[in-house]
């Protein structure tokens, strides 16, 4: 006696794994999700604060991407890069203490910051490798795909 359509074993069997993957993917999805915030709140901690504009464009997007997800995170003000660095990209900045900020102001020369802002004396180049290296990924994926 034939099944009838989209009742035979192979039919269900077909249901049952494409909902196991429509829950999967889910779970990987929010678990990129708490991994790249994670990393951007550990990087933030290490970001240059005089306006805090810097810190205040950091972004982070999780998109689907060929058969997975892609995850992203960046700060996107203007000078970022310059402060940041890359691989190939030496950064132009330096931490520079406010109070020897002041002695340095005066002479336009030797002028590095508007000295009116905040300051994170945890700041340095590459914090997003820094936050990335703080991170436990491993852990966190563990946690956040556990049925």
């Amino acid at each position: 006696m034939p099944f009838p359509k989209g009742k035979s074993p192979k039919d269900i069997a077909k249901k049952v794994n494409a909902k196991i993957d429509h829950i999967i993917n889910d779970q990987l999805e929010g678990a990129l999700t708490a991994v790249i915030f994670a990393i951007g709140g550990n990087a933030d901690f290490y970001v240059p604060v005089d306006t805090n504009a810097l810190m205040n464009s950091r972004e982070t997007n999780v998109v689907p991407y060929k058969s997975g997800y892609r995850a992203t995170l960046g700060y996107y003000q203007k000078y970022a890069l310059a402060l940041h660095g890359s691989a190939t990209y030496s950064p132009l900045w330096k931490p520079v203490d406010p109070f020897e900020r002041e002695w340095r102001q005066e002479s336009a020369k030797t002028f590095v910051g508007n000295g009116k802002g905040g300051w994170n004396p945890n700041a340095t180049p590459r914090w997003i490798d820094r936050g990335v290296a703080e991170t436990d990924i491993k852990g966190l994926f563990a946690e956040a795909m556990r049925i």
